[in-house]
């Protein structure tokens, strides 16, 4: 598999390599992006529904009223979550929803999700830089699409810096991209960077 890489006015100035470390027969892809999409997506999904236990609810210690004699059932107290103003049994708690996933898992699944959209993906040459935004919308206007992600590493701070604030466009990290963008993404840019280090890691998977 070969991705283009562009200069400044969308033309090819070379071509590299991706390689692919899975067989083409491969058949657990469809459950691969559905697990590293719900991991991606679970690292920022947090809960803030929260209910008090027996133990947060402030009640006098003293029995409600005696034992016998009132021909209401016995009680001990009023925390109970049968009682009005008492806890509740069951209730939602914060909770994190991220969860563990292998590197090599996580790798695959790239692989597999950039496999699939290997025919929209373009390079941006090392060169390219723009001073301002409306150079890096005219630059962005000859792909023709209404939604182009564009995936970056740390050290690529100072080149987008023309690409922010533009409204088709959307910028992700490449160690933890997010595949639903990727999927229904109409045009996916690397920089050099983030390809290296796609490949990098694609290699050590």
């Amino acid at each position: 598999m070969e991705i283009e890489v562009i200069d400044k006015s969308g033309k090819k100035v070379s071509v590299k390599p991706l390689a692919i470390h899975h067989g083409d027969d491969y058949e657990g892809g469809d459950y691969l992006k559905h697990l590293f999409n719900r991991y991606v997506n679970n690292r920022f999904r947090f809960s803030n529904a929260c209910t008090k236990t027996r133990s947060q609810i402030a009640v006098t210690g003293a029995k409600p009223y005696r034992q016998k004699g009132t021909g209401n059932a016995r009680r001990g107290v009023n925390n109970s979550p049968v009682r009005r103003g008492g806890a509740v049994a069951f209730g939602p708690q914060p909770r994190d929803y991220s969860f563990k996933l292998n590197k090599k898992v996580i790798k695959l699944s790239q692989s597999v999700i950039l496999d699939n959209v290997s025919f929209k993906c373009k390079i941006l040459s090392s060169s390219i830089s723009f001073d301002k935004t409306k150079d890096a919308v005219k630059f962005l206007d000859q792909f023709k699409s209404k939604k182009i992600t564009l995936l970056i590493t740390f050290e690529d701070f100072k080149m987008i810096k023309s690409f922010r604030n533009i409204k088709n466009l959307y910028i992700d990290f490449v160690e933890y991209f997010e595949p639903e963008m990727i999927l229904t993404s109409e045009c996916i840019l690397f920089t050099e960077n983030s390809f290296a280090k796609f490949e990098k890691g694609n290699q050590n998977g």
